[in-house]
């Protein structure tokens, strides 16, 4: 017997729980990561007590804000309500090509490493040593930034950034 497959699709109102979380914007003193080239993010928490695994979700490919906004579509900021509807908090910040779009535009060394790799293990070290988290931290990410999670995620002695 044939079936139609079923398209769905979900919306952060479907996820989310309203009042079970709060967003706290430019968190980071002002920025996530060190130098020039820093960038802003969002930290999505629970209201719930803790403490609270973290997630740290990564944007793909491209010059995208925090929310990984394409359109009308927000999907990183859709994963962090569901989830911290559920009791996990996350972490999501621009991208530095985003939020320095005009410096990197003509930067010709510019690496995918150095695109992800310097804010993600930033965000890691932020959500592995602040409290209610207690050091439980993993990656949420698609297309090319899933390629680059499990680098970020080594010890800084197994690490290379080229």
């Amino acid at each position: 017997m044939l079936t139609t497959p079923v398209q769905t699709t979900l919306s952060a109102l479907d996820l989310a729980r309203a009042g079970r979380f709060a967003e706290i914007r430019d968190l980071f003193a002002p920025q996530l990561g060190a130098g020039p080239r820093a960038v802003p993010g969002t930290v999505t928490v629970p209201r719930a007590p803790g403490p609270h695994a973290g997630v740290v979700l990564l944007a793909g490919s491209g010059s995208l804000d925090r929310d990984e906004t394409i359109g009308r579509k927000q999907p990183l900021k859709d994963i962090a309500w569901g989830l911290a509807s559920l009791g996990i908090a996350t972490i999501r910040f621009d991208k530095v090509t985003y939020a320095h779009a005009d410096e990197l535009k003509d930067a010709h060394d510019f690496t995918l490493a150095d695109e992800y790799l310097p804010d993600a293990i930033a965000a890691i070290k932020l959500l592995g040593s602040t409290p209610p988290w207690p050091g439980t931290v993993c990656f949420c990410s698609v297309r090319v930034s899933a390629a680059r999670s499990p680098r970020a995620s080594r010890p800084p002695s197994r690490r290379s950034l080229r």
